[in-house]
């Protein structure tokens, strides 16, 4: 081969580098379903989660933008627990590769309870959860100070 050619070649090699290097994975964010809670510090954490996406860019994951309650996708898929196969549909409809879902709940039965957080980061390829967390946030957090630790919490499951 000439090193005309080999020039060319070697060129053409290093073009096609950012292309494999920038491959993205999709993920969509549903939003937290509520056990017994308060509905708004779901939507607290989920809003705070899809922030944390968002500003990601440490990752190869691509956040969808995409706005859909776990809740209200278990009704349509006419699942009443979000089981793999059924969050696997989910995920392949949202055409989605990656899904975070998760619940919201009282980390114990009294009224003035603390929030516990359960997250879970789930491959809709292999319709399996590759990780989870559980995490507790404090009764009295605003949605503003939610950000932070969320942040954190989205950090370590991706």
């Amino acid at each position: 081969m000439s090193s005309k050619r080999l020039s060319a070649f070697a060129f053409l090699c290093v073009l096609a580098l950012p292309t494999v290097a920038w491959a993205q994975t999709s993920i969509t964010i549903l939003g937290l379903r509520s056990a017994a809670a308060d509905e708004e510090v779901a939507t607290n954490v989920t809003d705070a989660l899809r922030q944390a996406a968002e500003a990601a860019t440490s990752n190869n994951l691509s956040h969808t933008g995409r706005e859909n309650a776990l809740s209200q996708l278990l009704m349509l898929f006419d699942c009443t627990e979000p089981t793999p196969a059924c969050v696997q549909e989910i995920g392949e409809n949202l055409n989605s590769e990656r899904l975070i879902f998760g619940l919201v709940e009282p980390e114990t039965g009294r009224d003035d309870a603390d929030y516990a957080v359960t997250l879970n980061f789930f491959n809709v390829e292999t319709g399996q959860v590759e990780r989870s967390l559980r995490e507790i946030i404090p009764r009295n957090m605003t949605a503003e100070e939610m950000i932070e630790p969320v942040s954190r919490y989205y950090t370590a499951l991706t």
